[in-house]
């Protein structure tokens, strides 16, 4: 896990915290994400915690991430967690935002989450995506199905619609975590998308499954 922040002591002072969990494995600190990234697409990591003033500037470095690391997810940590901070959050291409006034237990516990596959962003800020414009490197719609999605598929796709990690979704269905992972990567690379949240906006769009409630 690598953490991101501009302000040097703050970042030291959060990457030594968290190395304080024996569940975590802390890569280190960066000030910024920018001509840093084949730096961290080296380090091979599961878990990046990146300030929300760097996610803006770093969206198409978010993108570009992933293009070579789709399993790393990007945490971020913001001042307030309004709707609006946490719809710029999503489509830049984070997993989930924690408030800078969390405690560091709290922190501890949402990069495990998103370490084991949750989105940390609620229904209602999914559904204020569906009708907000998109930028320009983000959500892009296939001219056509890429592939029908099979029913196990759309099943694996509305669980990470509602949060659900993929050892929950593996439960609900009584399949291996591994089969869950393996339909979801069927299902980005179906619908041309980059991420899981990507992937559960596009199918809502086209109408491949219901809307979280």
């Amino acid at each position: 896990m690598l953490v991101v922040e501009p302000r040097r002591v703050f970042a030291v002072a959060l990457a030594a915290v968290l190395a304080a969990d024996p569940d975590l494995d802390i890569a280190g600190h960066l000030q910024e994400l920018r001509e840093r990234l084949e730096e961290i697409v080296s380090m091979q990591l599961d878990v990046v915690v990146v300030s929300f003033a760097l996610v803006g500037v770093g969206a198409d470095w978010i993108d570009a991430m992933h293009a070579q690391c789709p399993e790393t997810k990007v945490l971020a940590l913001a001042e307030k967690l309004d709707e609006v901070t946490l719809a710029d959050c999503a489509l830049a291409g984070t997993v989930g935002a924690v408030a800078m006034s969390s405690l560091p237990d709290d922190l501890a516990r949402a990069i495990k989450r998103v370490h084991a596959g949750e989105m940390l962003f609620a229904s209602h800020v999914l559904f204020r995506l569906l009708n907000q414009p998109r930028r320009g490197a983000g959500l892009v719609e296939p001219t056509y199905l890429r592939g029908v999605l099979g029913p196990r598929e759309r099943e694996v796709l509305e669980a990470a619609a509602v949060g659900m990690s993929a050892a929950e979704t593996a439960v609900r269905l009584s399949v291996s975590v591994q089969s869950v992972r393996t339909h979801l990567r069927n299902v980005l690379r179906r619908l041309g998308a980059r991420s899981k949240l990507e992937a559960v906006l596009i199918a809502i769009r086209m109408g491949l499954i219901r809307p979280p409630e």
